[in-house]
């Protein structure tokens, strides 16, 4: 059951990228104000939502651990700093494909923590979905790597690292606590250091940008209750985050559709058939 939800994800997350590339293709967007807002409006949705359908709370005999907790803080209220800035300066689809690296810092951290262990079969699926990630971002036959590709690799590290502490906290609480403190308590905690970019919020909550954010946010909302209730339902977190990744084909194919980014098409498409490939062995 739990991969149909990772399809629903990113489906919804693949719609949610289009929408927010165009938002921060604006001069007047500030990505760490965009970051601050954008994840206390989702929270509030998710955990609305979940007081409204009476799933809101503690699991039975769940254990509140506030270090997780704040581990959750810092990896995702900084990660969510470094994919905006990063989505600034390179496209959507070179984007979703380095940030697919979020895969290889799971398992690494799931088999360490959660001691996981992934057949051989998935291990080479698992590489050739990250060769993918290197053939999207090659130009000129040389390796591309600069300050945006640093910042989404960066991102990556932080939410791969973090997807495993979930997988601690989710056995503790219900799916819409967990994404309520995930998205909002991540936005107050940043908002801690970077207060004075609040000023910048107008802009996004302009009546010019309004209905493209709040769009923006009930498409990530969707994504992340349907990949989190994949998480919470898998015994492999490992493997829902490689499906998962390979999914992000999907937005590759969109942002060429509706955002036109054909530089180096070629590249991105032999990029797909690798991550395509690596799915056959999972």
């Amino acid at each position: 059951m739990w991969p149909i939800y990772i399809a629903l994800s990113k489906t919804f997350d693949s719609f949610a990228t289009i929408v927010q590339k165009k938002i921060l293709r604006s001069d007047d967007t500030h990505p760490i104000t965009f970051a601050i807002v954008f994840q206390f409006i989702t929270g509030l949705l998710i955990g609305a939502f979940g007081i409204l359908i009476g799933d809101f709370g503690m699991k039975a005999n769940g254990e509140f651990r506030p270090w997780n907790i704040l581990i959750m803080l810092i990896l995702y209220g900084f990660g969510n700093i470094f994919y905006f800035r990063s989505l600034k300066v390179i496209d959507a689809s070179k984007f979703v494909v380095i940030s697919g690296s979020t895969s290889i810092f799971t398992i690494i951290t799931s088999v360490l923590f959660l001691k996981e262990k992934l057949e051989v079969p998935q291990i080479i699926g698992a590489s050739f979905i990250f060769l993918g990630v290197l053939v999207v971002n090659l130009k000129k036959m040389k390796l591309s790597f600069g300050k945006g590709e640093f910042l989404a690799l960066l991102g990556a590290a932080f939410f791969g690292f973090e997807v495993t502490n979930d997988k601690y906290l989710l056995s503790d609480m219900k799916l819409y606590l967990f994404l309520t403190l995930g998205f909002s308590a991540c936005a107050a905690f940043v908002a801690l250091f970077y207060i004075r970019e609040l000023k910048y919020a107008k802009a996004i909550l302009g009546k010019d940008g309004i209905f493209k954010f709040l769009l923006f946010c009930i498409l990530y909302a969707l994504q992340a209750i349907f990949f989190f209730q994949a998480l919470d339902m898998s015994d492999s977190s490992s493997l829902v985050v490689i499906i998962n990744t390979a999914g992000r084909i999907i937005t590759v194919v969109l942002s060429i559709i509706f955002l036109k980014e054909l530089d180096n098409i070629l590249q991105k498409f032999l990029g797909v058939i690798f991550v395509v490939a690596g799915l056959f062995f999972l």
